[in-house]
């Protein structure tokens, strides 16, 4: 088992998954490349999208896609909220509400 700690951005997808990212630098065009990882936590837990944590006890595990190939997952078990995310709420409409804070102008 590998053990995970340390400060981490977590994502939450418009279907309520959990991930966060790995990047790398390519070095002929010097853009980035980025990998999800989904990120599992204990029943009942709630993150708005872009909270910041930190992982005090977790590790990394996988699972088996239906085309048999593998992910990687990331069991997260302890953690501090280190900045909360902001939370997209939805209105009756589909489209999420905005606040005068979220426009740039």
């Amino acid at each position: 088992m590998i053990n995970i700690t340390g400060e981490v951005i977590i994502k939450k997808s418009e279907k309520g998954a959990y991930y966060t990212n790995t990047s790398t630098k390519k070095l002929e065009d010097e853009k980035y490349d980025y990998a999800p990882i989904l990120v599992g936590f204990k029943k009942g837990v709630e993150l708005a999208d872009f909270s910041k944590i930190k992982i005090t006890n977790g590790f990394l595990t996988h699972f088996r896609m239906d085309d048999d190939t593998f992910r990687n997952k990331i069991i997260v078990l302890e953690y501090e909220i280190l900045s909360e995310g902001k939370s997209k709420a939805v209105a009756d409409n589909g489209f999420a509400e905005v606040t005068d804070d979220d426009l740039p102008f």
